[in-house]
């Protein structure tokens, strides 16, 4: 009986050690698109005015980045996440003044023209999370964006317009917030054709969501623990008799 009870406890503490380092709500997850060699960007966006760690993406070709860093990751913390993307990528001018903080993100942009642009997340942790999309265009120049954020089990539409004029985040304006459910630690982000797309936050808000195996195996083992119980109690009846 003993060991049949450590067998169960090992099964479930290995489920249990599939969670990713840092699923946690609240953790961050920046993505700074295009730009120049000495325009990393340090502050947090629309969530608040923290230094933040961002994560750059500005290659051209078919990339994968493994192992991205939360907002407060050290050097060598291994998070598991990764993205593959295929982009456009460039830098502009932007009516944000020098002197804001926030003025390297929008400088730097992934576009599209006759193509869609992509970038596939996987390694999250399951959960609820508040995505983040900023897009400004050039000034003076009349823009519509288009991105779809898809997980397995919903899809959310971003649609940003401007004229590439304002100095700062405007909500619905250069910048949009959604949440939405991952379960089975993917999302994808679709930039549609002719759009401009400056920055991602992937923002965990709820704790995560057991996958639907692990709540199966557990599940088992409760019914095999009460199988096991039961026969010893049948057998030690016998044995009485």
């Amino acid at each position: 009986m003993k060991n049949r009870i450590s067998f169960l406890i090992i099964l479930f503490m290995t489920n249990i050690s599939s969670i990713p380092v840092f699923a946690n709500p609240g953790d961050i997850l920046n993505i700074q698109l295009g730009g120049i060699n000495s325009s990393a960007y340090t502050n947090g966006a629309a969530i608040n005015d923290n230094i933040q760690i961002w994560n750059r993406l500005r290659s051209t070709s078919l990339t994968t980045v493994n192992n991205l860093m939360y907002y407060n990751s050290g050097s060598t913390d291994k998070t598991g996440i990764s993205v593959t993307y295929h982009s456009n990528m460039g830098s502009t001018s932007t009516m944000f003044p020098s002197s804001s903080l926030d003025v390297k993100l929008m400088k730097g942009f992934a576009k599209t023209t006759d193509t869609v642009g992509f970038f596939n997340f996987s390694g999250l942790t399951n959960g609820t999370y508040n995505i983040y999309v900023y897009s400004q265009a050039a000034p003076n120049k009349l823009q519509t964006s288009h991105l779809t954020v898809t997980s397995n089990f919903e899809s959310k539409d971003f649609t940003l317009t401007n004229t590439g004029n304002d100095k700062l985040f405007i909500e619905n304006t250069n910048w949009m917030m959604k949440t939405i459910v991952v379960t089975d630690g993917t999302l994808n982000f679709s930039l549609g054709t002719d759009s401009y797309l400056n920055g991602i936050q992937i923002q965990q808000i709820t704790d995560a969501v057991p996958e639907p195996a692990n709540i199966v195996l557990i599940g088992v083992g409760g019914i095999l623990l009460f199988g096991f119980q039961k026969r010893d109690r049948n057998e030690k009846d016998i044995v009485k008799r």
